[in-house]
Parts: C-alpha cells; structure tokens; sequence
C-alpha cells in the first residue's frame, strides 16, 4: 500500500519477521565510534516512557482482541539482525551527507561513516544526532559504490519530542524506527526503561492514538497503536533470566502495535549497528512461553490525545531538491 512521508513517497512491506541466532558477548562498556549507545531517546513524556499506573482500566474488546493473538498459534520472535533499524550515533564530526530521496527532496544529514541500513529489503536506518537533537529515519536506504546515499522515504523526529510523527513515517504507524527499541544498553542495565513496540499479522485499517497510520487492511485485525500490556501476575520467574527485562517493560509499560508483520515480533536494534555486541543467545528462539504471554496481554484503552512531532526542519538540515 503507497503511502507519502514528509520527504518522499514510500511503500510499506510486509514481511514475515525472522531473527538471527547469536552468541551472548557482553562486549566493550562503549561502542565503536558512530554506534549508537546513548539514553532512551525522546522526551519523558512520550507515550513510548510514561509507566503504566499500577491500576490500569482494560479495554472492553480486550478478551476479544487477545483471543484473536491466540488464534495464531505463534509465539513472541526477537528481531535482532533482520527485519529490525540500524541506529547509529552522530557526535558532530561527521561531515553532512546529501540522502537523495525518490520524489526528489534531499537530506543533508551528519553521516557516521560506519552507517548501514538493515540488510533485509526495509532497508530501516536511524541516524540520531546529538548536536542537533534530530533523529533522522530512513526506508529503504541504500549506500552506492561512489559513497551517496538514496532512501525511498524518510522522517526527522525530534530526540526530544514523542516519537510520534503526525502523518505517515517510515514505520506504517508513524512511531519513529527509534520508539521501543530494545538496545545493547537496556541489555547492560538489566532494565527495559520504556515501551516496546510489536508486529503482528493482523492489523486493521483502523488508527488508535498514539499511532497515527495505519497499513493494516483486515477490519477484525487490531488497531495500528493498540497498547498491550503483559498480566502483572504473570509470573516472570520462569523465563531465563535474560529474558526477564523483556517481561517486565511489556508490564510496566506496555507494547504498542507499530508493525504488520508475517509474525508476532518484538525488535531490537539491529547488530550490524551495536559495535560488535551480540544479544543473548536464548533470544534466538523467541520469547520463552511466547504463546503463553500471548494469552496474558490484555488491551489498554486509547490515550484522549497524544503530542505529535512537527518536522524540525529548520534545525535539521532539510532541502528540498531545485
């Protein structure tokens, strides 16, 4: 399904998820330069870090809704090396780079020279720079033999703002590729500060706050934006410890549906961008009891309003091709 960005025209696909087996190597306390390694991006305030109170109202189409997860039979996946962003760091070196895009805007953005999008066919990469406070998100980004760079589609988010675009972004919800990443830092700290965001098969064409989009095409499928949350009696203990973290952020602060996906998935930054850092071997297969936390999601109502990001364009080196 087409759909038009604030810098070019691009076309959601829908994928099955697959992950990448990897051995669990804890790694330098840093990133290589250019790696992205920093804090939770985007401002305390935004849908993707604002806790859940401990008592929560329950949608009345919740039983519904999860029975329909349920029915698919499929468990929880972990992307880590495909069909997940690249993130990467930018410190203020790096010299601007011209992303030529396909109806023809440009994007001079600070280009860590270590820069890759995914190598899956999304082609999903973030480049978050400090200086400027700007996170810059591209689908089906591609780096050429001569070094330039082209993007079917990208969106500037403001690392302070909500991660929240007000039109269509290179995530068919308009969550920045950012929002609800599990990182190699939240791995180190052995904590999940913020929401996670999920794929699942089925997505209606329906938009539910904070998600502001929506590619879904099934109308009994779930709203894009619908807010999950993991039972808080479900028992964690059972999962492997590495695992546990997981757990406990789709407690504390739920899942958002950002993705339609050939599977129920859960993302992590992508390897090709963590400095050598490798997750936890047992995320290889999934979520332990995947199905079994299926069952235990319940849905959350829809927030009255959620605060949008504008394009900070003026701060964040958007041209326009002439």
């Amino acid at each position: 399904m087409p759909w038009t960005g604030r810098f070019a025209t691009v076309r959601m696909i829908c994928r099955p998820s697959k992950i990448v087996g990897l051995l669990f190597v804890l790694g330098a306390a840093f990133a290589a330069p250019g790696q992205a390694r920093s804090a939770v991006p985007f401002d305390v305030r935004s849908p993707f870090r604002t806790p859940l109170p401990k008592v929560v109202h329950v949608d009345p189409g919740s039983a519904a809704a999860v029975a329909a997860l349920v029915k698919t039979g499929l468990g929880i996946n972990l992307n880590t090396g495909a069909w997940t962003p690249t993130v990467f760091r930018a410190t203020g070196r790096e010299a601007l780079q011209v992303v030529r895009m396909a109806d023809g805007y440009e994007l001079r953005v600070p280009m860590p020279p270590a820069a890759v999008p995914s190598a899956d066919t999304d082609g999903g990469m973030e480049i978050q720079d400090t200086v400027r406070g700007c996170a810059y998100d591209f689908f089906r980004a591609a780096r050429a033999a001569d070094g330039s760079w082209t993007a079917r589609g990208s969106v500037v988010f403001r690392l302070r703002g909500s991660g929240v675009h007000h039109g269509w972004s290179t995530r068919a919800s308009g969550f920045a590729l950012g929002a609800g990443l599990i990182t190699p830092a939240d791995v180190r700290a052995g904590v999940i500060k913020h929401a996670l965001v999920i794929g699942i098969p089925r997505t209606s064409p329906i938009v539910r706050l904070p998600a502001t989009t929506s590619d879904g095409r099934d109308p009994g499928g779930l709203p894009m934006g619908a807010h999950l949350q993991l039972d808080p009696g479900f028992e964690t203990s059972q999962l492997p410890p590495d695992q546990r973290p997981i757990a406990q952020a789709m407690k504390r602060y739920g899942v958002f549906v950002g993705e339609t996906s050939g599977a129920i998935a859960l993302y992590a930054q992508n390897t090709a961008s963590t400095g050598g850092f490798r997750y936890p071997s047992s995320w290889s297969q999934g979520l332990s009891h995947g199905p079994e936390i299926v069952a235990h999601l319940r849905l959350l109502p829809a927030p009255a309003a959620v605060r949008l990001d504008a394009t900070p364009t003026s701060t964040c080196t958007a041209k326009r091709k002439r």
